[in-house]
């Protein structure tokens, strides 16, 4: 006889896939690709949909595990994304400054042009 499927076994699908995600995230972002962002971002969405039916269910051990390790890697994910920024900005020439508007919104100014090539 084999043992009935946890209750838990549909969440830690969605986590495993998640964090799959994330790594082709990570990849996409490195190397700067718009486009697998975007395309990603479906497979992300679909993904959360699939979380939400269990939001009510209990965690044990293993679900928690992988949980933890989803969020370290959504943090990973906006650090990196962060930095990828703040580094093409740079090369842009894009300065933040201590500026706002009337609405409140950071200004930024940028530095002569540069041309950049690949």
């Amino acid at each position: 006889m084999t043992a009935p499927p946890s209750p838990n076994a549909d969440l830690v699908e969605s986590l495993v896939v998640l964090r799959a995600v994330l790594a082709d995230e990570r990849r996409a972002i490195s190397r700067l690709d718009v486009d697998a962002v975007q395309a990603l971002t479906a497979r992300k969405h679909a993904i959360v949909a699939a979380l939400e039916r269990h939001a009510a269910t209990p965690l044990d051990g293993e679900s928690r595990r992988l949980m933890a390790r989803a969020r370290l890697e959504l943090a990973a994910n906006a650090a990196l994304l962060n930095a990828a920024k703040d580094g093409v900005a740079a090369l842009l020439g894009r300065t933040p400054d201590d500026c706002y508007d009337r609405k409140a919104r950071r200004q930024s100014t940028t530095q002569p042009f540069r041309t950049i090539t690949l």
